[in-house]
């Protein structure tokens, strides 16, 4: 069978130039990636559900092929960019798959504009204030991120790239092939630009302190499927636990082999729960609808 093509843009969402990928026909899935990461992280899981979805990626303000310079990366405003990249490609309502920070990113867009979500999909959420892994640290200390910044060259940003992400999987997962090795987010041609990007980011989101959308994810109506790895070293599943109690329509699953990336280290596992998720999301919106008649 044909995969979709997806095509690329740039388009403005939130006053920020963002990178866009498409691909697909259907019901819209909105894919949100982690921090220092792209929308080439969904490079197995946006052609899986564009058979039966319109799937659209973006890079988040400061990564990938966005607008990386000074500018508002706090977490509402990168919301605002989400529901922008929404009201750039024409589209209503979306199904919201969110990654590590992507994911908080979605639960932000989920209380503020809480009629442009279908569902949610929340993998590896930083959900709540934690202690930040060290390199966000670095990033985050002053002169010490902007000396990085202009330090990095593409040998550096490689070697802790696939550092940091190798850290961050399962020990089953380490043997990645060579194509998953060059999906890692490596290939920004300015590498100072990159890591300047990631820094602003980092200093925006400020994951270590409460945000006050917190209090409000007990108001979020759409239904959720929080994911995790068991074995993630960034974010600890009680987090996953914590937030699937707290959002009132939520289910959780585990899995056992991953660790901060379960959409790359167990991807058909991962798309497949996707999809039934979806599928019984609009099943059962189908029947609310019906008898609300």
């Amino acid at each position: 069978m044909t995969q979709p093509r997806a095509c690329d843009r740039v388009v403005v969402a939130g006053g920020v130039r963002t990178r866009v990928r498409e691909a697909g026909r259907g019901p819209a899935v909105l894919f949100i990636h982690g921090f220092a990461d792209t929308l080439g992280t969904w490079w197995r899981a946006l052609p899986a559900l564009a058979g039966r979805y319109r799937c659209v990626a973006y890079d988040l303000h400061g990564c990938g092929g966005s607008e990386k310079g000074p500018g508002d990366y706090r977490i509402g405003e990168l919301a605002r960019q989400a529901v922008g990249v929404l009201d750039a490609v024409g589209i209503e309502r979306a199904h919201l798959v969110g990654h590590s920070l992507g994911a908080k990113v979605a639960l932000a867009a989920a209380v503020l504009a809480p009629e442009r979500v279908r569902a949610l999909v929340l993998e590896a959420t930083p959900a709540f204030a934690l202690d930040l892994p060290w390199e966000l640290r670095l990033l985050t200390t002053p002169l010490l991120g902007e000396a990085l910044a202009a330090c990095a060259t593409p040998w550096s940003v490689r070697l802790a790239t696939h550092r940091a992400f190798l850290r961050m999987v399962h020990p089953e997962s380490r043997t990645w092939t060579p194509e998953r090795h060059r999906r890692l987010p490596v290939d920004e041609p300015d590498p100072r630009a990159m890591v300047a990007g990631w820094m602003h980011l980092a200093r925006g989101i400020a994951l270590q302190r409460e945000h006050p959308f917190e209090e409000r994810y007990a108001s979020v109506e759409a239904p959720a499927l929080v994911i995790a790895g068991e074995r993630d070293p960034n974010v600890p599943a009680a987090q996953a636990e914590r937030l699937a109690r707290t959002l009132p329509r939520a289910r959780l699953r585990l899995f056992a082999r991953a660790g901060h990336v379960p959409h790359a280290e167990c991807e058909r596992e991962f798309t497949a729960e996707v999809l039934r998720f979806f599928e019984e999301s609009e099943r059962r919106r189908e029947r609310e609808v019906h008898q609300g008649r």
